[in-house]
Order: structure tokens, then C-alpha cells, then sequence
């Protein structure tokens, strides 16, 4: 279910893509699609917790927590998180790639930046946005050059981490711009709550 939905799968799509220039095998490349997939998921059913941002609406549908209950919203996104990683034992994918991944969406990325959200007047728009959001569509292109032990380069990061910007400030737009119908989720959800945007 929460899988589901009007669903934009851009993170999977970007590692798919990331794979076919890196020459990846397609049942590996499809790995690391449906670990980028679920985790990102996980952190949504998470966010729309009333602990949260407190949304009822995610990719058109009723949140996980008001389909079927915060404990189970709680329990789905650890599920999910835990798959991640079983997804992408899959890949084939070396040691460094599971630690830049855990990096990414855990204190030095994606976690950190949800906290960083709920502080909102406090935090530094552009850090808490470039871990938030950004570490996981860096992550997504990143793992998979990164068979055979293979490091990313600067450039390549750099690259990365200005598109999941990019991505972040278009999602700010749209939020002031679009409706609830088209965003699939509730709009002008960020000024209500005083959050901070791009």
C-alpha cells in the first residue's frame, strides 16, 4: 500500500539510469532501484506521522497512519528501511557502497535533515534541504558506480547533490503553486507550517 499511489519514482529511475551508463547488469540495477525505493518510501510513511509534518495524504491516497494506524505506520517504515538494505544486498554492490548508502540516509544525510526540518526557524535552509532531500538522490546515482570498488569523483557528487537541489526547490514551487489533486499530497502543507523552503 504504501508502496503504491501516484508515485513519481524519480530516485529509482535516476539509479536505473546511473547503472545503464555504469554497464550494470539489469537484475542488479533493479537492486538498487527497489532499495532506493523503499527507503525512500520509509522515510514518507514516517514524515506523515502526527509526530511529523502530520499529513493524511500521501500519492493520492490516506496516509499509511490513517489507512491503518500510527503503530503499524511505525512498523511499515522500519520494515521498509530494513528491506532496503535487503534489496540492496542483491546488487552485488561492494561494502562501500552499503556504508555511503547508511551515510546518506542516516546521521550525515536524510535523518538529520528531517530533524533539522522539525527544528524549522533554526536550521540553514540549504543544509537541512541537501540532507533531507538531496543525500538520497546523491545515494541513488552514486551506488552504482560503485561496482568493482569504485569511488565516485568530486565532479560526480557535485553533480549529484546540485540535482537533488534541484529537485527540492522544484517540490518547494509546486507546493505553493499546485493543488492537492496533482501533488498527491496536501498542498501548502510547508507555509502552514511554518517550514522552511527554498
Amino acid at each position: 500500500y504504501s508502496l503504491s499511489g501516484k508515485n513519481k519514482r524519480l530516485r529509482p529511475v535516476l539509479a536505473l539510469e546511473s547503472a545503464r551508463i555504469a554497464g550494470m547488469p539489469n537484475g542488479k540495477s533493479l537492486a538498487i532501484a527497489a532499495a532506493v525505493e523503499c527507503l525512500h518510501t520509509y522515510s514518507l510513511v514516517h514524515d506523515d506521522l502526527p509526530a511529523m509534518d502530520n499529513d493524511d495524504l500521501r500519492r493520492g491516497q490516506a496516509s499509511t497512519h490513517k489507512k491503518f494506524g500510527e503503530a503499524s505506520a511505525i512498523l511499515v517504515g522500519d520494515l521498509l528501511q530494513a528491506l532496503s538494505f535487503e534489496c540492496l544486498a542483491l546488487s552485488g554492490l561492494p561494502v562501500s557502497a552499503f556504508a555511503y548508502f547508511a551515510r546518506a540516509v542516516g546521521a550525515q544525510g536524510m535523518v538529520s535533515g528531517q530533524f533539522l526540518d522539525m527544528l524549522s526557524g533554526d536550521a540553514n535552509t540549504y543544509r537541512l534541504h541537501r540532507l533531507k532531500t538531496g543525500r538520497l538522490i546523491e545515494a541513488a546515482l552514486m551506488m552504482p558506480l560503485m561496482q568493482k570498488n569504485n569511488k565516485p569523483n568530486l565532479a560526480q557528487i557535485r553533480w549529484a547533490r546540485g540535482l537533488g537541489l534541484l529537485f527540492q526547490i522544484t517540490d518547494d514551487l509546486l507546493d505553493t503553486t499546485a493543488d492537492t489533486q496533482a501533488l498527491g499530497k496536501t498542498a501548502g502543507k510547508d507555509a502552514a507550517q511554518h517550514k522552511k523552503t527554498i
